[in-house]
């Protein structure tokens, strides 16, 4: 594959659930691009996704440039965002809470703008969200994106996205029902895992996994790790609700929590654990 429509095919960058993303460039300006195709000819759910993401107009998530065909190759193209992602970044020592709450409440607000226009995005985690800089960090793969209004009853039995930064609903496969705290319940377990250096669940196990997600309660955070200022913890325990209704309303509403917890902060921020466990 050397040219898609207008583009000119350079490698291949990853693949994800329905298609393979490749690195080009658009041959009118020389920009770089990424590319996304579907693993399967005439695979129009990419062309719904891409219906929806384009409407999405926001600098905390990647833009989408056109949806278009080449055949009975669909494809969208989307800008080519370079930076660590915060899975890699996560290697390292760990983030002060400070800047770990600073980069959540950057990615509330992406959501809460993707919310506003019915698109949930079921895959929050780590490695979808590349730090462009050290406190500013885009979500990028929507691939499993859905239309909250167009997609709901398609989603019955569904089962999508990364297990242990599943909400419970998803876990029992309840797909029709998420809405915008489903993605607040994923943002809340990397923000766990950026507080404490580990997840809220975690086993090797898949049927035990989704067992804990479902029925137990996590480790507060401040069990971990003391020295965190105890409004952090219950605004991070309050995400990992096991009933949706119980988390913060809104993305929006947890990015509004967590700034007024910085406006209180009158010290140094204090450094958490050294080391990230998957």
């Amino acid at each position: 594959m050397k040219r898609i429509g207008p583009y000119e095919v350079i490698r291949e960058l990853g693949h994800g659930a329905f298609g393979r993303v490749y690195l080009a460039r658009n041959t009118e300006s020389s920009d770089p691009v990424a590319i996304k195709i579907a693993h399967h000819a005439n695979d129009r759910r990419v062309l719904a996704e891409g219906r929806s993401l384009i409407q999405l107009n926001h600098p905390g998530i990647v833009s989408m440039l056109e949806v278009g065909s080449d055949g009975d190759l669909h494809y969208l193209v989307s800008e080519y965002t370079t930076g660590p992602n915060l899975e890699t970044a996560l290697q390292s020592p760990s983030f002060d809470w400070i800047q770990s709450v600073r980069i959540v409440i950057a990615v509330a607000e992406a959501l809460s703008h993707a919310h506003a226009h019915r698109v949930i995005r079921r895959d929050i985690k780590p490695a979808n969200i590349i730090l462009v800089e050290p406190d500013r960090p885009v979500l990028v793969d929507f691939d499993l994106a859905v239309d909250e209004t167009s997609g709901a009853e398609n989603l019955k039995g569904d089962f999508a996205g990364t297990l242990a930064y599943m909400s419970p609903e998803q876990v029992i496969g309840e797909g029709h029902r998420l809405d915008g705290r489903t993605d607040i319940y994923s943002l809340g377990v990397v923000l766990y895992r950026m507080l404490t250096g580990r997840l809220p669940f975690h086993c090797d196990d898949a049927a035990e996994l989704k067992r804990q997600i479902r029925e137990d309660d996590p480790q507060p955070p401040r069990q971990l790790v003391p020295n965190l200022p105890m409004d952090l913890d219950s605004i991070c325990v309050q995400t990992l609700s096991k009933d949706y209704p119980d988390r913060q309303t809104t993305a929006g509403d947890l990015a509004t929590q967590l700034r007024g917890l910085l406006g209180t902060v009158r010290w140094p921020g204090f450094r958490g654990p050294r080391e990230s466990l998957n």
